[in-house]
């Protein structure tokens, strides 16, 4: 892979992600990552982790003085910054505490709000199917033995047998449940297309 090379024709090597020890070991600097396009090597472990307020910040930011960048490395792989960043980064790279309940909280919703519309697609295509009235004179789960409708009426009804809809009921008057005649009029459209 060729890169950049500065005013002193001078340039990253893929070299660098080697490092020999002093009793000849060479292992791989996991660590180290560079930008072509922007010219610069960067410390993922500290760009990701690092404590922005001590310590250089060369290789947070990006570092490109390929002169003496060997020289900086080797400063910079025995910092304490750089030792707590990477700490923490392996700890988040094994775990992946972060990432997993992030998705799994996703998925979670992901598939709750699926179950939501098809019950709520389900009641629209039956009442539109059969030609049935939708709306009733009080459109509102919350306001008493008004006349709702059928749509609302059958809702209400399969809350009764229906975890799924009995939780979307349950839920605070403010919270969106995806049963407005907005929304009713929209699913028709959908499918009238």
């Amino acid at each position: 892979m060729q890169f950049p090379k500065n005013a002193k024709g001078r340039s990253f090597s893929l070299a660098y992600y080697n490092q020999r020890s002093k009793s000849g070991i060479v292992y791989r600097r996991n660590w180290l990552c560079c930008s072509p396009t922007l010219n610069v090597a960067y410390c993922e472990p500290c760009w990701v982790f690092g404590d922005r307020t001590q310590g250089s910040l060369n290789w947070v930011n990006g570092f490109n003085d390929w002169g003496h960048i060997s020289r900086s490395m080797t400063k910079h792989e025995s910092s304490n910054n750089h030792l707590s960043a990477c700490l923490i980064y392996n700890k988040w790279k094994s775990d992946q505490v972060l990432d997993t309940d992030l998705d799994k909280t996703l998925k979670f919703k992901t598939k709750y709000w699926i179950k939501v519309l098809e019950r709520v697609i389900n009641v629209i295509l039956t009442l539109a199917k059969n030609n049935v009235s939708f709306r009733g004179d009080n459109e509102s789960l919350y306001d008493g033995d008004h006349n709702r409708g059928n749509f609302l009426n059958i809702i209400e009804l399969l809350s009764i047998y229906d975890p799924v809809l009995k939780e979307l009921l349950s839920k605070d008057k403010k919270c969106v449940k995806y049963l407005s005649p907005t929304i009713q009029n929209e699913i028709i459209n959908l499918f009238s297309q």
